[in-house]
């Protein structure tokens, strides 16, 4: 295979980190074997990364002891509270800017998980609604839920929500809500949600991916 030579300071200099870049026509078909080999004296201290982008269009919900599933429901205030509506046609998913919606995490686990994170990217033209106090579902399911009781902790980021749990029990089925706002007209790919191991890689798993359109106007509330 091709082999890239480094000299000293180069990955490190006054400017920051520089990359070393491989060409597609340098990788071979299957497995790729990477080797490091130091000629000089002194430490060396070694990183990797890998990140990568798929063309498919369409991602597999991960199967297995540990397994992740996401749904939107729509929303709808009404004198008795709010209600909640599920989206069942995963191939025609569609809201209207400034439309409000339910996004659902639901975490199966057949065996023991300690110290996982629960991370679910938000689309670009999306918000993720905070303050939940002024919504009061029929559903005590999804308040309970949306008081985050059953996470040690939740982050709001720019680009994921994230939910800390330090225990799965074996058979227990975790479900987590949260609110999230549609903001700009467009159609939108949304990456998988990932629950994984803060220690341990090959405990993880992946929802599958969605494809949401948002058309122009809000939704009137009945």
């Amino acid at each position: 295979g091709p082999w890239v030579t480094v000299e000293p300071g180069v990955l490190y200099s006054d400017l920051g980190k520089s990359l070393v870049s491989l060409s597609r026509e340098s990788l071979q078909k299957g497995g790729n074997k990477l080797e490091i080999e130091k000629n000089t004296s002194g430490e060396l201290f070694v990183s990797l990364s890998l990140s990568y982008y798929s063309r498919e269009k369409e991602t597999r919900t991960s199967s297995g002891p540990l397994q992740i599933r996401r749904e939107y429901y729509k929303v709808s205030s009404s004198e008795g509270g709010w209600e909640a509506e599920e989206v069942e046609d995963e191939e025609n998913i569609e809201f209207r800017s400034g439309e409000e919606f339910l996004v659902k995490l639901e975490v199966r686990a057949s065996g023991p998980y300690e110290y996982m994170v629960l991370e679910d990217f938000i689309p670009a033209g999306f918000q993720v609604i905070e303050d939940a106090r002024g919504y009061n579902f029929s559903d005590t399911a999804i308040n309970e839920s949306l008081e985050y009781r059953q996470v040690v902790n939740k982050e709001v980021r720019d680009n994921r929500m994230v939910f800390f749990f330090n225990q799965l029990e074996p058979g227990e089925n975790l479900v987590v809500y949260y609110l999230m706002r549609a903001a700009l007209e467009g159609e939108y790919r949304v990456n998988p949600a990932v629950i994984r191991s803060m220690y341990y890689n090959s405990q993880r798993a992946l929802s599958s991916r969605l494809e949401v359109k948002v058309a122009s106007g809000r939704r009137p509330r009945p």
